[in-house]
């Protein structure tokens, strides 16, 4: 998780400084539970790999989502060590998820996940657990 002005400040700054390279841009890596906490989820609901399947989810449901075995499962496995070097620097995640927050709250967006096919999922996987 990384926030975009984090990348626009480091974007600025290496061409201001003439600073040439490729850079891995990247915040810290957190868990799913880690993550959860940072955007105030005090009681997650976990499904497994199998759930999400069954309910036909996949990436485009849950962009975020990467299965262990899956091809891109690397995806996030990278180091942000040269551009820290360089001077990126982090806003801490919990400020970048209260920003966004409050910046959503007021945007027309579009979930990948509805709120209602999320409740839907959870309902079909309880119903299959009772």
């Amino acid at each position: 998780m990384i926030d975009a002005r984090d990348l626009a400040r480091f974007t600025v700054q290496v061409i201001e400084q003439g600073i040439g390279g490729v850079f891995n841009l990247a915040g810290p890596r957190l868990t799913w539970a880690e993550f959860a906490r940072v955007l105030g989820i005090t009681q997650p609901v976990w499904l497994g790999q199998d759930a999400l399947e069954r309910a036909g989810l996949g990436f485009r449901e849950l962009p975020l989502y990467l299965p262990e075995a899956a091809p891109q499962a690397g995806l996030m496995d990278l180091s942000a060590e040269r551009a820290l070097a360089a001077g990126l620097t982090l806003t801490p995640p919990e400020v970048t998820a209260q920003n966004t927050r409050a910046w959503s709250a007021g945007a027309h967006l579009d979930y990948a996940l509805s709120p209602e096919r999320e409740a839907e999922v959870l309902r079909a996987h309880r119903e299959k657990e009772n």
